[in-house]
């Protein structure tokens, strides 16, 4: 029993060192995932807005057909949604009319 198994494992070792390279270039298993809301708030915010944008978005309670339209009218102010599809515009717009206004005290120390 000993000497099967002595003589599989390096068998085993070896098959699976040939499946590395095919596992590197993979890449991210979780890449068709698409991005979340806060992923998108994240990236959207990444680019540094004005303090007064960034003020009007978190303190902000809308519904969302109200956040989907003004999203849509922000390209200025929110410079980081730039290249947003429309799915991800309704992906953040749905985040952001469940998660916002924050609280008062984090709204008016930015």
């Amino acid at each position: 029993m000993h000497k099967i198994r002595d003589l599989l494992w390096p068998v085993a070792l070896a098959c699976g060192l040939q499946l590395l390279p095919l596992v590197a270039r993979a890449g991210d298993i979780f890449d068709f995932i698409p991005s979340g809301g806060r992923t998108l708030l994240a990236t959207a915010l990444g680019a540094k807005p004005a303090p007064e944008a960034l003020r009007a978005v978190l303190s902000a309670r809308r519904d969302r057909n109200a956040w989907l339209a003004y999203l849509r009218g922000q390209p200025k102010d929110l410079p980081g949604m730039r290249g947003f599809s429309e799915r991800e515009f309704a992906t953040l717009a749905d985040y952001l009319a469940f998660n916002l206004p924050l609280a008062a005290d984090f709204s008016s120390a930015t």
